[in-house]
């Protein structure tokens, strides 16, 4: 579950920041050739639902700098807009000869589905570990951290944040047979 209390209080952080997005789009548009044929507005628009993204999963508790977490999401979203079919199309349009279109409506972000093998021995391990591959690979439907931001959560570093990870996956591999089933005693 997002963080934020209300869409309103969404809709303010994001407002507050705007400017990052015309900031990354720039820098993308600089570093990319293949987005210097793409109209900006375009990616500033791309750029605005990452932005809406990264309001909407922010956790003050959890991550210290808002504007590093929406800078990585918005460029992300624009990234992902440009590689789409839809971005492609758009640019070898005639503005002259379109006369209306109908704007793609974005999936929900949300955390793909676990197997159910994989859920039952999730349920198996420790808490502790629970937590650390939720957050590690965004089980819970938030944003995945990097062994980064895991380390400095932990207090520890980040070789030794992956070797937490390392061995977490290896109990949950411990759970899964090697033909995908899971005992569900």
């Amino acid at each position: 579950m997002p963080p934020c209390r209300s869409v309103s209080e969404r809709n303010q952080l994001a407002q507050a920041n705007l400017g990052l997005v015309g900031y990354m789009v720039g820098t993308l548009r600089r570093q990319h050739d293949g987005l210097r044929h793409l109209d900006p507005d375009d990616c500033f628009q791309a750029g605005c639902l990452g932005l809406l993204r990264a309001a909407a999963y922010y956790d003050p508790d959890c991550l210290p700098c808002f504007s590093s977490f929406a800078l990585m999401c918005i460029r992300q979203a624009i990234l992902h807009w440009a590689a789409s079919p839809r971005a492609q199309s758009l640019a070898t349009l005639d503005p002259e000869r379109v006369e209306s279109w109908e704007p793609a409506t974005p999936e929900p972000p949300g955390p793909p589905p676990l197997a159910a093998d994989v859920e039952a021995a999730l349920t198996k391990l420790p808490a502790a570990t629970r937590w650390l591959l939720s957050r590690r690979f965004g089980l819970d439907g938030r944003p995945a951290w990097t062994l980064e931001q895991l380390g400095r959560h932990l207090g520890i570093t980040k070789q030794w944040a992956h070797q937490r990870q390392q061995r977490a996956l290896e109990r949950l591999r411990a759970l899964l047979p090697a033909d995908g089933r899971v005992d569900r005693r």
